[in-house]
């Protein structure tokens, strides 16, 4: 009897089909003692207050709550980027997916003065809608923290000649520093908030989908990100 044809490796796993399952067991038991430190902390927080404790005092102690909640924020989006992406298939009219996303954004583009403009005409392909929504909005919430109060960024959706889709969200911040691909390493943030996943996770996102996101600058200042999509990922064809 002929061996057995065993399957390539996922080249992708470094731990041989492991690495998902590493990713969430420790985001799990990561997040745990997180929430119970920021319980205690909220708690003691408290007691300090009552107690009269200076005002220095009672900043680093929210300071610490704060490095505790950025701590969260790293452990799961971590955790989405190593989950293993299989879409499932549906049609997406993206343009209304972006328009649903403008209108979900308003109450944070007015709390941080940015002017949102947008031209989305239809384009339907045929994707994972949870998490074609996912790739769009980290896009946007990275354009929203580029730009400075009394900003604009304008957000554009249109169907492509080959049947897939292009969205491009543009914007007037400072664009980016040194070579563009650089914030693609995971990590990389240059917000002191960032976790600097959600520009790899949008990438892989949108490869799964057979297509890519773009970084570059704009000759009059600014970033432009573009993200163009197949009209189906490759396995579905």
């Amino acid at each position: 009897m002929a061996d057995a044809v065993q399957p390539a490796p996922d080249r992708s796993d470094p731990l041989g089909g492991g690495f998902e399952a590493l990713a969430r067991a420790l985001a799990h038991e990561l997040r745990n003692p997180l929430n119970a430190m920021r319980l205690n902390l909220e708690l003691l927080r408290e007691d300090l207050h009552d107690l009269g404790a200076g005002e220095e005092t009672l900043e680093i102690a929210a300071s610490l709550s704060r490095e505790i909640d950025q701590l969260a924020q790293i452990t799961t989006a971590f955790r989405d980027y190593t989950r293993r992406l299989s879409p499932r298939v549906e049609e997406v009219e993206l343009g209304e997916l972006c328009l649903d996303l403008v209108t979900f954004l308003r109450p944070q583009l007015e709390a941080a003065g940015v002017n949102l403009t947008h031209r989305l005409t239809p384009a339907t392909v045929r994707g994972d809608r949870t998490i074609l929504r996912q790739a769009v909005l980290n896009l946007l919430l990275n354009a929203i923290e580029a730009v400075e109060r009394g900003g604009s960024i304008e957000a554009t959706c249109e169907a492509t000649d080959d049947g897939g889709a292009r969205v491009t969200i543009a914007d007037d911040g400072s664009g980016f520093s040194g070579d563009p691909e650089e914030h693609f390493r995971l990590f990389s943030s240059t917000k002191d908030e960032g976790t600097g996943i959600g520009l790899p996770l949008a990438r892989k996102i949108a490869r799964v989908h057979g297509g890519e996101v773009s970084l570059s600058n704009r000759p009059g200042g600014g970033a432009e990100v573009i993200l163009e999509l197949a009209a189906s990922p490759p396995a579905d064809r």
